[in-house]
């Protein structure tokens, strides 16, 4: 994201402002994870990369109101598409003996995620840029408390990786 906190260029989807360090970053960071949740929106944003990337050692959700528009990329156990909300997503991954879920976006499903209360923590890589516009992390209106885990500077990079664990009351 940006300093002012925006995760698109203006009104450009994708991450194609991020850093090189941030981008190996965010590979190298993923293998960590068994499952991943995004919105479809980031998913239209990096369809070609994702379907080329698909793998059975580490399953996606794409979140959308129309999971039967995409019942042809459907892959089980590697893509899958879901209508369901943040409690019930993560309830059926956990049934399904997945332990470690990356959110990768977009600005709506962090909102709908965050106000389920359903993020342990933020991993935010902050692009030494200020857009003034574009979409913001987290739309809406929040009271999140963070305490943060970490800060580091990515390579030899601008860019910043904070790490903050939630705090629900």
């Amino acid at each position: 994201m940006s300093v002012d906190g925006m995760i698109t260029f203006h009104d450009r989807p994708g991450n194609a402002f991020t850093s090189s360090a941030d981008k190996r970053h965010f590979v190298e960071c993923l293998q960590a994870f068994d499952c991943s949740v995004l919105g479809r929106n980031t998913f239209e944003a990096s369809k070609d990369f994702l379907l080329s990337q698909l793998s059975s050692r580490r399953l996606r959700v794409v979140i959308t109101s129309n999971p039967d528009d995409y019942a042809d990329l459907a892959v089980p156990g590697k893509l899958e598409f879901s209508k369901d909300g943040p409690e019930e997503i993560l309830q059926g991954l956990t049934e399904r003996g997945y332990r470690k879920c990356a959110h990768l976006g977009g600005s709506d499903a962090y909102a709908s995620f965050q106000s389920a209360q359903c993020i342990d923590a933020w991993w935010l890589s902050v692009e030494a840029r200020i857009f003034g516009s574009g979409r913001p992390l987290c739309p809406g209106t929040h009271d999140a408390h963070l305490a943060v885990e970490s800060v580091e500077r990515l390579e030899d990079s601008d860019t910043l990786l904070l790490k903050y664990r939630c705090i629900y009351q």
